[in-house]
């Protein structure tokens, strides 16, 4: 086993996803202390990017926020909540589509009903089928 450092000091807030040979992560920067950042890193060349995430972009990245294999791309998924009843009415998927511009692209997706299925502490995994289909179950 071997170390290898790196020159941006961060805390590893999730588990990551690798997609051809890139291992993304959702990290705190240190000088802040919240998840203010993606972390990639490059098995082949052992070396670290960044994505910083910005309000502005692709929202918060936090404990809701799930990275996935989307297409072959970085995708973030956030859920919407109504807080009123406690439900998930949709959710955001962003998609890296130039990891050096760092430009992203948003899919909004809403739930076809507002139901007691469909309900923010029932949603916990998301997965991503062969055939690219996103599964939320608990």
């Amino acid at each position: 086993m071997r170390t290898i450092e790196c020159g941006t000091p961060h805390s590893p807030s999730s588990g990551g996803v690798c997609i051809s040979g890139v291992l993304y992560y959702k990290a705190a920067d240190q000088l802040f202390s919240k998840a203010s950042m993606i972390v990639c890193f490059d098995v082949r060349s052992e070396k670290y990017n960044f994505v910083r995430v910005r309000e502005s972009s692709i929202g918060a990245v936090d404990t809701t926020t799930t990275l996935i294999n989307y297409k072959g791309k970085l995708a973030s998924l956030m859920m919407e909540r109504f807080y009123c009843f406690w439900s998930s009415i949709s959710f955001d998927m962003w998609v890296l589509q130039d990891p050096e511009k760092q430009e992203w692209s948003k899919h909004t997706y809403k739930f076809p009903i507002l139901s007691n299925e469909v309900r923010e502490d029932t949603l916990y995994s998301v997965r991503v089928t062969g055939t690219n289909e996103i599964v939320l179950f608990p």
